[in-house]
């Protein structure tokens, strides 16, 4: 259906956003990077001057166009590329307001329960990667895959390693080579980004959760616990034994947590196929 407030563009009126879309953006690329002046779609609409976008149908397996019965049985992966003002705060809008990285993180675990973890995410901001932070294993993930800078970016940096992503991305249809021909692309930087998908960002999120105590917190918490109870020991061993103990108990519980909140997190209530798709 077409969105709400919004009419379908005619071929023309395409045309003439592209042209304009494509002379803005070549005097901005560096010498050698090509900009597709004609991209495949199928249908545009527009609200406004500036407020237009297009969908297309095209096949993740050949140049072939689909019809939209097959475009309904194929899986799909939305792609919500975000280009503002970051820091290691969160995101400033052109309106200069301010959102952080939480209340983002949030917006992400919304939308992306709604695609059944199927959202993929590229910050062109820098500090993107500080999203990671953010993330709690108690809720659903956030993304399917991320492509974040963990540090400041450049304008003129971001346009080549984007530009040459999403060509790559659209002519393999495979991140992975995406990723790599982004991280390559600018021989004259040092590039900061990274891929991470929600298998890692889980097992990131539990190893970091899993060291938050060192042997000496754990002997701190033990001690704790034995004073509370006004625990009495005949032996050193025995004390020693106690403590043993209590480790593993902590460390089951931890284990215990991990795999309660993986369901959730990769939302194999709702979603089923995602156990075979995680391998969980």
């Amino acid at each position: 259906s077409i969105p709400e407030g919004y009419k379908i563009t005619d071929q023309k009126r395409i045309e003439e956003l592209e042209n304009k879309g494509y002379e803005a953006l070549n005097k901005e690329m560096p010498d050698g990077i090509k900009v597709n002046k004609h991209p495949t779609q199928l249908i545009g609409f527009e609200i406004g001057k500036y407020d237009y976008f297009k969908s297309s149908f095209e096949s993740l397996i050949g140049t072939k166009k689909m019809t939209l019965e097959e475009h309904k049985k194929f899986d799909y992966y939305p792609i919500l590329h975000i280009e503002v003002h970051g820091n290691k705060n969160g995101l400033e809008l052109k309106s200069k307001e301010f959102l952080n990285w939480y209340d983002f993180y949030l917006m992400l675990v919304e939308i992306n329960m709604h695609l059944g973890n199927h959202l993929f995410l590229t910050l062109a901001v820098c500090n993107g990667a500080y999203l990671m932070r953010q993330i709690e294993i108690e809720r659903p993930s956030p993304f399917y895959g991320f492509i974040g800078a963990f540090e400041e970016i450049r304008v003129d940096d971001l346009m080549i390693r984007y530009n040459e992503f999403y060509n790559e991305l659209l002519e393999s249809f495979d991140v992975y080579s995406a990723t790599k021909r982004l991280i390559e692309s600018n021989s004259e930087e040092i590039s900061t980004y990274a891929y991470i998908g929600s298998e890692e960002v889980f097992n990131i999120v539990c190893e970091n959760l899993k060291t938050i105590y060192s042997a000496e917190d754990i002997e701190q918490q033990a001690n704790k616990g034995i004073e509370r109870n006004n625990i009495k020991f005949e032996k050193l061993e025995d004390e020693i034994n106690y403590k043993a103990i209590f480790k593993n108990l902590l460390i089951n519980t931890f284990e215990t947590y991990r795999e309660t909140n993986k369901s959730r997190f990769f939302m194999t209530d709702e979603f089923p196929k995602n156990k075979e798709r995680f391998n969980l």
